[in-house]
């Protein structure tokens, strides 16, 4: 958290699930927590990986990754973010 006049470092919980794992498919969503920031807005962060392919032997596949923010409180940071 460079040129923060409160915090320099803060903890984060990361936690991580395999969802679906096959020859053609893997599923992962990782939840990313910062905690115990004082003067901070309280969120976490919301990663879903999707990679497709077409075919076991494939030499191409889609993949699709969205990042949601999820608030869990508010404070006058919020606008900065």
């Amino acid at each position: 958290m460079k040129d923060n006049p409160f915090v320099k470092v803060s903890p984060t919980n990361k936690y991580t699930k395999l969802l679906e794992l096959t020859d053609t498919k893997v599923h992962i969503i990782s939840l990313a927590k910062v905690r115990e920031v004082p003067y901070c807005d309280s969120f976490s962060v919301e990663e879903e990986i999707m990679v497709l392919s077409p075919s076991p032997n494939a030499t191409c596949c889609i993949m699709r990754i969205v990042v949601h923010i999820i608030w869990h409180k508010s404070t006058m940071f919020k606008s900065k973010i």
